[in-house]
């Protein structure tokens, strides 16, 4: 009689949590839908020439054809630099409507929902050694949900960038050099964004990832491959949550494929 009564105290007390846990994932969803078919096209076309902008001013400076030659060839580097630092007069990306910004609040609840339950899981079963980084899901949900269209926020940049810029950092924290922890922070850190540049897979929460995993000892191979795991999570997520937005593509592309 004691263990049975015990046992349905546990129930009477979990029940209200999973209640309350399924109550807030059916809303998120239902208004996530609800926002579906909003007056979303018109901010989607404003996004999509902001971007041809930058980019077209962004191809002039590579070139050396913009603007930085109009004061001709005699033109001195520091005013040169001036020029450059006081920036292009290029319009700022327009603000999302409020459809759209539900739409990023609801995707970044959810995902975050799954992943933050999937940590406590695993805690649960396998102890504190098994939880998810989940510093690093802050920038990548804003990428995933808020700039959904960002090469950065791409299935490629996200898994080979956290995977080579990880490993790295986990194989200079085991090799002896004559550099002190700061040094070994700081140019870890440094030379796996240089490298992700060099490769086309720039992903800025990979990069903070490596910061996170160079500065802690405790962080290692298991953590990485839970990471990666919680990294794919989010990339079906994010493909699920923002596709059914009829102003919303993700993603561009998977990267599996080169282009003709």
């Amino acid at each position: 009689k004691f263990t049975t009564t015990l046992r349905h105290q546990r129930l009477s007390t979990r029940l209200p949590q999973v209640k309350m846990f399924r109550i807030s994932w059916s809303l998120l969803l239902l208004v996530t839908l609800a926002f579906v078919d909003g007056r979303k096209t018109e901010a989607f076309s404003s996004q999509l020439e902001s971007r041809q902008a930058w980019k077209h001013h962004s191809t002039r400076l590579a070139s050396g054809n913009g603007e930085l030659k109009q004061g001709g060839g005699d033109e001195s580097s520091n005013h040169k630099f001036l020029r450059k630092c006081r920036g292009f007069q290029v319009k700022d990306p327009p603000a999302s409507s409020w459809a759209e910004a539900f739409h990023t609040f609801a995707g970044v609840a959810v995902n975050l929902l799954v992943l933050t339950h999937m940590n406590t899981h695993l805690v649960k079963t396998h102890g504190p050694a098994s939880s998810i980084v989940l510093g690093p899901f802050g920038a990548f949900c804003t990428l995933c949900y808020a700039l959904p269209g960002a090469p950065a926020s791409q299935p490629k940049s996200s898994i080979l960038g956290q995977a080579f810029s990880l490993t790295l950092a986990i194989l200079l924290k085991k090799i002896p050099l004559p550099w002190t922890t700061e040094a070994r922070i700081s140019l870890t850190t440094a030379l796996a964004i240089g490298v992700m540049s060099k490769l086309g897979c720039s992903h800025p929460p990979a990069g903070a990832a490596t910061l996170l995993f160079a500065s802690n000892e405790a962080l290692g191979w298991s953590q990485m491959w839970i990471l990666l795991l919680a990294n794919v999570v989010t990339i079906i997520l994010s493909t699920i949550l923002n596709n059914l937005s009829s102003a919303r593509q993700y993603p561009t592309s998977w990267g599996l494929t080169a282009k003709k």
